[in-house]
């Protein structure tokens, strides 16, 4: 099942794991935050682009921008924007029995 452009679920000796669509690596169990199993770089929200704008002016904690990345081949699963030390968002979860 296609999850994410380059990440799907799949079973694996009867275990569903999130694996890339690139290199066919798995990255964890479906029953957890696949972002927990991942690879990531945290850069400061304004390496975005300047119409984001500075987070400042709306929030005393600092903002970061996440990217989510493939631990085998580096591909780009997904990104956030959270606050500094936050975990990531647990943003695809299955139903039971899904």
């Amino acid at each position: 099942m296609q999850v994410l452009e380059n990440l799907t679920i799949q079973d694996r000796d009867g275990a569903a794991m999130y694996v890339c669509s690139r290199c066919d690596a798995a990255i964890g169990p479906a029953a957890s935050n696949y972002k927990q199993h991942c690879l990531y770089r945290v850069r400061p929200v304004e390496e975005i682009g300047r119409l984001f704008g500075d987070p400042r002016r709306f929030v005393d904690d600092e903002i970061v921008f996440r990217e989510f990345l493939c631990p085998s081949c580096g591909g780009l699963f997904d990104t956030e924007i959270n606050r500094r030390g936050e975990p990531p968002v647990h943003d695809i979860q299955l139903r039971p029995g899904g």
